[in-house]
């Protein structure tokens, strides 16, 4: 079951790849590139990429393993992945060829920010967890969550904010997600202080809390900064997550 589930993550996210990753080449190659445009999307293309590659050596761990890298890791590199659906309406702004309603990309966004704290936070509660029935039933009910919410909450694409880059137009859901990096963070501490924590769990912790903050930063309407901080968080923290793996020789 747990080789199916690599499987089918890395095959959603290959998909996720093609699409956000070719929107995003599309855009470079037919538009007019500037500065800012070079800096809104090859970060995204860059994150996107680590992200496969680390779901990929994910299939080839050489040993069983438990917890978080082996059963929730995939599915947290999937949604990181998706929030770069973010970029979908600068890219329709520079490009005539994309036509997607931008409510439904507002609402993939909000399912896939709200998955992703939900998922780093289970990631770090999880760290060392055994019972792999608990972590998948964590991980629907919190997918279950996700789409819920993300699909139901209102959304307000149709105005020129929106068009810099996808973000929370909901004051509400904003203000949840932003108690939800809270507690997020606070999760993060509780594992630290601990006794005998590893260094490998502080590394891990650390990697998964730069995605909270990142994720917490793209709630709010887009500003260079903010948006250029929160893909190098994730991107770090893939990187960093990534290097943990290889020190410790799972993969194959």
């Amino acid at each position: 079951m747990k080789h199916f589930f690599r499987w089918a993550c890395l095959f959603l996210e290959v998909l996720v790849t093609i699409m956000i990753g070719g929107m995003g080449v599309f855009t470079l190659v037919t538009g007019t590139p500037d500065g800012e445009m070079w800096l809104q999307l090859v970060p995204v293309l860059a994150h996107l990429f680590f992200n496969l590659l680390f779901t990929i050596l994910i299939l080839n761990y050489s040993r069983s393993t438990f917890g978080s890298d082996a059963q929730l890791t995939p599915a947290l590199l999937l949604v990181l992945s998706l929030t770069d659906i973010r970029v979908y309406p600068y890219c329709a702004l520079h490009s005539a060829f994309f036509s997607v309603n931008l409510a439904i990309v507002a609402h993939a966004f909000q399912v896939a920010l709200i998955a992703g704290l939900l998922f780093s936070m289970e990631c770090m509660i999880y760290m060392t967890e055994i019972n792999s029935k608990r972590i998948n039933n964590g991980l629907a009910v919190a997918l279950a969550a996700a789409l819920l919410v993300g699909i139901y909450s209102p959304a307000s694409p149709n105005i020129p904010a929106f068009l810099d880059g996808a973000y929370v137009t909901a004051l509400v859901l904003r203000t949840v997600l932003v108690v939800l990096g809270v507690i997020g963070a606070l999760v993060s501490l509780g594992t630290l202080v601990q006794e005998n924590v590893s260094k490998e769990t502080v590394v891990k912790c650390i990697a998964y809390t730069m995605d909270i903050v990142a994720l917490v930063l793209l709630v709010f309407p887009y500003h260079f900064i903010r948006s250029i901080s929160a893909i190098l968080l994730m991107l770090a923290s893939t990187i960093i997550l990534m290097l943990v793996a290889r020190s410790r020789r799972i993969f194959a």
